[in-house]
């Protein structure tokens, strides 16, 4: 079974977790190729990155992709997430893991700009 891991920061603030939350509902409802979809956070909010990936081995994913939501490469791109997934593979060495690059590197991203610009406000 795969499963698709969307990891934010995580805020103190509970509507920037919602719009996470919402972000991951609205993935999940979407065509893809992963049988499960759900979120974690780098920090500041639950589920942690390890609880997350724990429940979903725990729920018999084999296969996890993880996809870190952020913007631009930086200290959590370049350097926690690498550290995160070589932890994860240790942990579960049974399980394959797998790590998109940043949300901010898909060259889509400046259509998606554009886009919402035509947006009304």
């Amino acid at each position: 079974m795969n499963a698709l891991l969307i990891v934010a920061h995580g805020s103190r603030n509970p509507n920037s977790n919602r719009e996470t939350e919402s972000l991951t509902d609205a993935v999940r409802k979407r065509g893809h190729d992963y049988e499960i979809v759900e979120h974690a956070y780098l920090e500041l909010a639950e589920p942690a990155i390890p609880t997350a990936v724990a429940d979903l081995v725990e729920r018999g994913v084999d296969s996890i992709t993880l996809v870190p939501l952020f913007l631009a490469s930086g200290n959590h791109v370049e350097r926690d997430m690498p550290a995160i997934l070589e932890e994860l593979k240790k942990t579960y060495p049974n399980s394959r893991f797998t790590m998109t690059s940043h949300i901010g590197a898909n060259s889509g991203f400046a259509d998606l700009v554009i886009d919402h610009l035509a947006e009304k406000p």
